[in-house]
């Protein structure tokens, strides 16, 4: 098998995700390091140049690296996206010596503050997904989904609540499928191809085009028979008042 075909059942190796202090990135640590590396170029190029000049958590898991191992990677994603890396997780006690030893924070667990959304999703009838969703892929389920992951054009959710993807949200994603007209769709990065909350579509025009491309995360949310989008951190302020 070449490379080229790696990379593509390799996908899931890397998980992006928005957090409060900016960008964590999950890497499976069960993935040969050169595949991870390639992974993680080609997502981050996808996603496109908004998400650059932020901080980033790198998570390695229980992946063991040697001192080249971390120099190479914390290289890649500051020269080639200009990610300012604050934070390594690793679960390996080398792992921690040589963060120590290159001035990088370095923990066995994230902070679980750092999850924006965690006041958002009701857990007693939600379902987890823990991996990205591909093109043709379709999940439906009675109440939220969380995906941590992806969500590829042509892929598909149907919920009968909440939609929350913590990665990069394009294909077709319907909420409150059942009527719900409370429901909420949020996403880190915000590309969708249609947005539809209980019975009401959300045409894609291009003041809102350009407002996605801003990359900030993003919430839609239906008010008066139409359905709007808001950066997170506003919706969020106001919803709490």
């Amino acid at each position: 098998m070449d490379r080229g075909k790696l990379m593509l059942l390799d996908n899931d190796a890397v998980i992006l995700q928005k957090i409060r202090s900016g960008l964590l990135v999950i890497l499976d640590d069960k993935v040969p390091f050169y595949n991870l590396k390639k992974v993680f170029f080609q997502k981050m190029q996808n996603i496109g140049s908004y998400i650059y000049h932020t901080n980033a958590i790198l998570n390695f898991g229980s992946r063991e690296l040697r001192d080249s191992d971390l120099k190479e990677f914390v290289l890649i994603a500051k020269d080639n996206f200009k990610l300012n890396i604050i934070q390594i997780i690793s679960k390996v006690p080398e792992v921690h010596e040589i963060a120590n030893r290159r001035g990088i924070k370095v923990e066995e667990h994230l902070e679980k503050s750092e999850h924006e959304y965690s006041d958002q999703i009701n857990n007693e009838d939600t379902l987890w997904i823990k991996k990205s969703i591909r093109s043709g892929q379709l999940v439906e389920y009675r109440g939220n989904v969380v995906v941590l992951g992806d969500v590829s054009h042509g892929a598909r959710i149907v919920a009968g609540g909440n939609v929350l993807v913590m990665g990069v949200m394009r294909g077709d994603i319907w909420a409150g499928k059942d009527g719900d007209e409370e429901s909420v769709i949020i996403s880190s990065f915000f590309k969708p191809s249609q947005l539809r909350i209980s019975d009401t579509f959300l045409v894609l025009n291009d003041e809102l085009i350009e407002q996605l491309q801003q990359g900030l995360p993003t919430v839609a949310y239906y008010k008066n028979s139409s359905v709007f989008l808001e950066d997170y951190k506003e919706w969020s302020l106001r919803s709490h008042r």
